[in-house]
């Protein structure tokens, strides 16, 4: 098959797709809407060679491993790759969601019980019949990573009643949830970008619940807008507007804007801190263009990351210049202080000299004229970096979770 050999990372991301299907055939209610993307991305010659040798290649991999002695294919790997995070990664819990805009959370935990898996009462490893309720993000349940195919081809999954999700990608969406509640906020809550459905649908869920919360205005869909829309309608999301528009590009006088008091800021970025790039690819809709940046290393160009950052900071801008938004949630998954720390710090003090500015310029026909440390500034009109933990009493280390979260609210009163 020497026509694939400029096709490595696809050959390889369809071949662990069929050793995670354990070399079966794919679920036949899914066919349709996977010849579709398959053509529409070319892989569909690909996978009919590869499940044209499916049983020659599951014997490969079964030789590989008893030579081996490998339980598991990251003991394939060599010494030097079997670090902490691949561990981490391989004994991680498989999470999800519950989509309480479809099933209450009491009717999922009947439903799983009845499964056979009782609900942990501790903190201890979770053992194969086990579930547990996540104490940081809402309405998220953890089992056993041995239950991850059997959770995959439940009902409960397949009829979006559990969304299945990496639980970094919605520590943005519960952080914000508790802050709105803490900080008793009113109105429309902006997402800058839609990077995935789920996550999306993960902070829908949490607003509908929250009634001060009129709805979530997602910006950025572009060509993939009636997507998403389909895919809202189908886990019964009824407080979204999806917008293809770029949120940046927004017209300065868009009356769209009107009544947001929060903004979940999310920023592409250079996903440096993912520690499951296959999660995050399915969760983007199977973004092969995304999997070829996170396992590509000459990926990361120059113009590539400054284009990145110059999105960051045309993002915090513009969130952080509209008068009645009261914060702004920053979210990165990098571990690079540039995208980080050092960009929030960076806006927050370019905006509060603008403030200064302005408001120097509106007292230019006083008699004598002001000096600049003389003039006042409504605290409002400022900004500062608040503590996230304070606020939201939960402790969790956003490190080890390959995430990043900063608050940005307008300064308070003391």
């Amino acid at each position: 098959f020497s026509q694939f050999q400029k096709q490595t990372n696809q050959v390889w991301l369809l071949l662990y797709d069929l050793y995670k299907r354990r070399f079966l055939p794919r679920d036949p209610h899914e066919e349709e809407a996977r010849a579709e993307l398959f053509d529409s991305c070319g892989l569909t010659e690909l996978d009919a060679h590869l499940w044209s040798q499916h049983v020659r290649l599951a014997a490969a991999v079964a030789r590989l491993r008893i030579k081996n002695n490998a339980l598991k294919l990251s003991q394939l790997l060599p010494p030097h790759l079997r670090d902490e995070k691949v561990i981490a990664l391989d004994e991680a819990p498989v999470t999800g969601w519950v989509n309480t805009c479809r099933t209450e959370r009491e009717e999922i935990s009947r439903l799983i019980e009845r499964a056979g898996l009782v609900l942990s009462k501790n903190h201890d490893p979770l053992t194969p019949d086990e579930y547990r309720w996540d104490h940081v993000c809402p309405q998220f349940l953890l089992c056993h990573p041995g239950k991850r195919g059997d959770l995959a081809q439940s009902d409960l999954v397949r009829k979006h009643c559990v969304v299945l999700q990496d639980r970094a990608f919605c520590l943005g969406p519960a952080t914000l949830g508790r802050l709105l509640v803490e900080l008793q906020l009113t109105g429309a809550v902006l997402m800058t970008h839609i990077n995935s459905p789920r996550t999306t649908a993960y902070l829908a869920s949490l607003l509908a619940e929250n009634d001060k919360i009129d709805a979530l205005l997602a910006f950025g869909a572009g060509s993939r807008k009636a997507e998403y829309d389909e895919y809202l309608a189908q886990l019964c999301v009824r407080n979204t507007r999806v917008f293809a528009e770029k949120f940046v590009d927004l017209p300065s006088d868009t009356n769209l804007l009107e009544g947001v008091c929060a903004v979940l800021a999310s920023p592409p970025n250079t996903y440096s801190g993912v520690m499951d790039p296959v999660d995050l690819v399915c969760s983007r809709g199977g973004d092969l263009g995304m999997l070829e940046v996170l396992t590509d290393p000459e990926s990361a160009s120059r113009s590539r990351v400054a284009g990145i950052l110059e999105e960051q900071r045309r993002t915090l801008q513009r969130s952080m210049s509209q008068p009645q938004v009261q914060m702004v949630l920053y979210e990165t998954h990098s571990i690079v202080p540039a995208e980080n720390g050092d960009m929030v710090r960076r806006l927050v003090d370019e905006m509060n000299e603008l403030a200064r500015c302005r408001h120097v310029e509106e007292r230019e026909g006083d008699d004598p004229p002001p000096n600049l440390e003389d003039v006042v500034i409504p605290p409002c009109d400022m900004f500062e970096v608040g503590d996230i933990v304070d606020v939201c009493k939960k402790c969790v280390r956003l490190e080890e979770e390959g995430c990043y979260l900063a608050l940005i609210r307008r300064t308070v009163r003391v």
